[in-house]
């Protein structure tokens, strides 16, 4: 039966009947007397379930697009076998006392990056002599930045970031240089290995450190430098403007001297 509805003589009320059996009270528009594109077209209880098994559908998509695009970021990540299998639960202390509460605080900077990410301090200086455990966090974080949040990451050691920005130079490519900057500029994070002064032949590489630097900074994209060297030998590759970002925008990891690679090797049967 059809009855008029208060919303004017073009609608009405009427009952209808869902597939499931079920009666429901439906709109319809009239013409000529016909009741005409009825809403909705099924009950209650069946338009909830068609939306939930919807939003199903599209969080499994999501997830596989997700999933898809992580697995995607970790192959250009192109971790080297080196660190396939590091981790921040991988981390163990090694050394004197010392050395473990400084490699300690490192840890725990480090999970809190994880944590807190991207809401992280926007330039971070790893610092402590080689073996100390700086390469292994600094990939850790990489590898945590892209399979657990889906970010992009990429870590380069400076020598050859260095040789790909002046490669456009030699083959006088044009515009490459400003193209291979960009590789350097838009992911989300960027680890530079081994800064050093003798990273590239000794010779002076502050300003392509601050053509990466200064625009990452500009765009608050997080990057991780890790070293060997001193704080004189930081403040002499950065310069007055860089070493100042970075006592402004982040900090220094000191993880000290002692070098997991002098442990004693452990007799096997």
């Amino acid at each position: 039966m059809t009855v008029p509805t208060r919303a004017g003589s073009d609608e009405t009320v009427r009952s209808g009947s869902c597939p499931c059996g079920a009666t429901f009270e439906q709109r319809a528009l009239l013409f000529e007397g016909r009741a005409l594109f009825a809403t909705p077209s099924r009950c209650p209880a069946c338009l909830r379930a068609q939306a939930e098994r919807e939003e199903a559908r599209e969080r499994e998509r999501r997830a596989v697009a997700e999933a898809a695009t992580r697995a995607a970021r970790l192959a250009e990540l192109a971790v080297p076998p080196l660190y396939t299998e590091v981790s921040l639960d991988a981390f163990r202390l090694h050394g004197d006392r010392a050395a473990q509460a400084r490699q300690a605080t490192a840890l725990r900077i480090a999970r809190r990056y994880v944590a807190a990410w991207p809401q992280v301090e926007v330039l971070l200086l790893f610092q402590g002599g080689p073996g100390t455990g700086k390469g292994h966090l600094a990939w850790s974080l990489a590898k945590a930045v892209v399979s657990e949040h889906g970010g992009s990451a990429r870590v380069v050691k400076l020598a050859r970031l260095i040789r790909d920005l002046r490669e456009p130079w030699r083959s006088k490519e044009g515009a490459g240089e400003e193209r291979r900057l960009r590789a350097y500029r838009v992911p989300d994070l960027l680890v530079i290995d081994e800064v050093s002064r003798h990273a590239f032949y000794g010779q002076s590489v502050q300003q392509h450190l601050y053509d990466v630097l200064d625009d990452r900074l500009e765009h608050q994209r997080p990057t991780i430098l890790t070293t060997n060297e001193t704080d004189a030998g930081i403040a002499e590759i950065l310069g007055p403007a860089l070493l100042d970002r970075l006592q402004g925008s982040g900090g220094v990891v000191r993880f000290g001297d002692a070098s997991w690679r002098t442990r004693p090797l452990e007799a096997t049967a």
